[in-house]
């Protein structure tokens, strides 16, 4: 019994990082398709942006017809969380990288 419960919990875990990471995945493939809307203009994250609009409708209905909203909502703002941290250390890399580049080319 204790194996299948901590098996059980696991799974649990396992969809829980899932949909956490769909969701800050879903956000941001929405935002780069408000950015191309806003700009009338081509982007280059717009295809791949639109040929994943199917995937995450499907992704969307699955977590919808199989959680709870507070477990879908808890998943998401984790999801949203670790997604804005990632862009802001990504970012912070990047400027770094810029400047190592100026100073050493």
């Amino acid at each position: 019994q204790r194996s299948l419960v901590g098996s059980e919990m696991c799974k649990e875990t396992g969809y829980n990082v899932w949909i956490a990471v769909f969701s800050g995945f879903s956000l941001h493939i929405l935002i780069h398709i408000g950015q191309w809307m806003i700009v009338r203009k081509y982007i280059p994250i717009i295809i791949t942006s639109l040929l994943s609009i199917p995937y995450i409708i499907w992704g969307i209905n699955s977590i919808v017809r199989s959680f709870a909203v507070i477990e879908i909502v808890t998943c998401f703002i984790a999801g949203v969380f670790v997604a804005v941290l990632n862009l802001f250390f990504a970012h912070k890399l990047a400027s770094k990288f810029d400047r190592y580049m100026k100073n050493n080319l």
